[in-house]
């Protein structure tokens, strides 16, 4: 591939304002487990500003990921239509 190709396929992500890209991903299991049985960590990291929220918790479900977006990512009032 030469490159020219690669500089066609690579395409800069634009990110305007804060908590409109956010990278998240789980740590653990860490053993132990805590006395209240977390043994994992959802983390989640804002690209436009670098700031980390995190939160123990038991499973690593989708369930689990999408009560971390509702309660500790957005707010009251913000535009999360694009939530997926």
């Amino acid at each position: 591939m030469g490159p020219s190709l690669a500089k066609q396929l690579t395409n800069p992500v634009v990110i305007l304002e804060p908590f409109q890209v956010l990278a998240i991903g789980y740590m653990g299991p860490s053993n132990p487990q805590s006395a209240n049985g977390y043994q994992y960590v959802i983390v989640g990291v804002d690209y436009f500003t670098r700031f980390v929220i995190a939160r123990p918790v038991t499973r690593t479900d989708a369930a689990t990921s999408f009560q971390f977006l509702r309660d500790d990512v957005t707010c009251d009032g913000s535009d999360d239509s694009a939530m997926v």
